[in-house]
């Protein structure tokens, strides 16, 4: 469905098959003039006319039965990560009909589970079940995948701190909210350099994935909002 957003008038509504256990955000993708709105959907990714709702394109996606993530965007590729299995497959977009055979660029066998990864500087990072990943974007090989230390206990049925709210970042660093409210700090670059952690003790769950603003994270549980700014601000 498109809207006017000035008016919220519809636009077009399209019916299409295959939009269960999809949860992820559409990305709009420009390549030669033309603009796709790119869809991940479970097994497959979509190329969308965003002036129509009709169908461009498709590709083999994640071979994963739910699309958790949101589609990431660098230029005119597209990457999308598998959330419990389905591996992280790379596309170039801008194609027509199937183009699983000419236009999809590698695939990796490494998921992401329910966060959706972060591209910076050629790489592709995220965490899963304790585990940091960096993937090389232009080829897909691994640059490193490192288990990560536990961090203190949490007493409550949290302890596991499983993360559902997507990394972001800010430079150079990586910031990786936990469901618990523990916050992993990465700087990024060739090899894992895990930055001590910290925590929010206010309870309530945190799976809203934090915003930074003018040097501000904010960051949002269950029971309460906070803004984190420099020691001094």
């Amino acid at each position: 469905m498109a809207l006017d957003k000035e008016t919220g008038k519809e636009i077009w509504r399209q019916p299409l098959e295959g939009l269960r256990h999809t949860w992820g955000t559409p990305a709009l993708v420009t390549k030669d003039l033309r603009t796709d709105l790119v869809l991940s959907l479970p097994y497959h990714l979509w190329g969308i006319d965003p002036i129509t709702g009709e169908q461009r394109w498709q590709c083999e996606g994640s071979q994963d039965n739910a699309a958790y993530s949101s589609v990431i965007v660098h230029e005119d590729v597209v990457y999308v990560t598998g959330g419990r299995a389905g591996g992280t497959v790379a596309v170039r977009a801008g194609g027509e009909g199937e183009v699983s055979q000419t236009l999809r660029l590698w695939e990796s066998g490494r998921s992401g589970g329910s966060a959706s990864p972060i591209y910076h500087g050629d790489r592709l990072y995220w965490i899963n079940n304790d585990t940091a990943y960096s993937i090389d974007a232009k080829t897909g090989h691994m640059v490193y995948r490192t288990r990560l230390a536990r961090g203190a206990p949490i007493k409550g049925p949290l302890n596991g701190g499983l993360t559902e709210a997507s990394p972001v970042v800010s430079g150079d660093t990586m910031f990786q909210l936990k469901r618990n409210g523990e916050m992993i700090i990465i700087q990024l670059g060739d090899q894992l350099n895990e930055l001590p952690r910290s925590r929010f003790t206010g309870g309530g769950e945190f799976v809203g994935t934090p915003a930074i603003s003018k040097g501000d994270m904010f960051v949002r549980s269950t029971k309460h909002l906070y803004c984190v700014g420099k020691s001094g601000d």
